[in-house]
Order: structure tokens, then sequence, then C-alpha cells
């Protein structure tokens, strides 16, 4: 199983956005490295990112978000070094994990808030127009979807425990 798509996106997004390259100091301009950061929302769950460019031209922004997208894909199969997959496991977690039990939590306080409702639901399905009952059902839906992004990047993870580089 892959990551959601739209977290996906806000990965190669995050790390497009802080893209910068530099030339590596030495005689010449030979080689480069291309360097990026994903941050998220905590200061403690943040992945470096190291690119190396070898050829003797500065690359363009568009070869600069290829570069930055191949090397997110690279992560996603397990091709770095095992450091680095770390850094990047601790970013996911750190970022998207917590967003699962935050919706969890606001789902199972509208259940509790709305609970006589449910029953009466289950008994007469007639109520359904009532707008907790409609807010309870966004909110559900909200959850399973939370769940599904959560599940799919925890199987991610548990499948993710290749280590290259030991």
């Amino acid at each position: 199983m892959k990551l959601p798509q739209k977290v996906y996106d806000a990965v190669v997004a995050e790390a497009q956005k802080y893209a910068r390259f530099s030339w590596y100091s030495g005689w010449e301009k030979s080689s480069g490295y291309i360097k990026s950061e994903l941050t998220g929302d905590s200061r403690y769950g943040q992945c470096r990112i190291y690119i190396k460019w070898e050829k003797k031209k500065e690359p363009t922004d568009e070869q600069v978000k290829a570069a930055v997208v191949a090397y997110i894909d690279g992560l996603l199969d397990n091709k770095e070094h095992h450091s680095t997959q770390k850094d990047f496991t601790h970013y996911l977690l750190c970022t998207y994990y917590v967003d699962a039990r935050r919706l969890e939590r606001e789902a199972m306080m509208q259940l509790l808030d709305a609970l006589p409702l449910v029953i009466s639901i289950l008994e007469k399905s007639d109520d359904f127009v009532e707008p907790k009952i409609q807010a309870l059902h966004n909110d559900l839906k909200n959850w399973e979807c939370g769940v599904n992004d959560h599940g799919a990047i925890s199987e991610f993870l548990e499948r993710g425990r290749k280590r290259i580089g030991e």
C-alpha cells in the first residue's frame, strides 16, 4: 500500500518549496547539491534532503523539482540510507499520524453529544434531517477518511523495515 495521494502531494510540495541549489566549494564549479528540508508541524520531525548534482551547469527550476520528486520516490521505495529513512519515517509520524487521532477524538465527542439522537435514528430513520445528525455524519465521514489515511501510513511504515546502508 502506498501513501495517500494528498499526503504525497503535501510532502513533495513542501520539499520543492524549500529546495535550493549550491555549488561545492573548491577550485571550480564542477558539482554541487540540491538542499531542501521537510519540517512539518513539529520542530523535532525534520528530514533534511541532499541531492548530488554532478553536471557543470546549474539546474533549472524544473530540474530541481524533478530531482526532488525522484528523491521523495526513492525514500518511499526505501532506496536511501537507513538514517535518512529513519528521519523520513519520524517526519511522517510527527506530521501526519497525530491528525487521525485528533479527528477520532472530535468524532467521539460528537457521538457522546448526540448519542440519544443516534439511538433514535436506529429506531426510526426519519431523523436524519437534524443538524446535529448531519454534523455527526460529516464528522464520521471525516473520521473514516482520517482512519483510512492513518491506516495507509501505518501499513507503509510497517512494510518499510528494510535498512539500506547498515
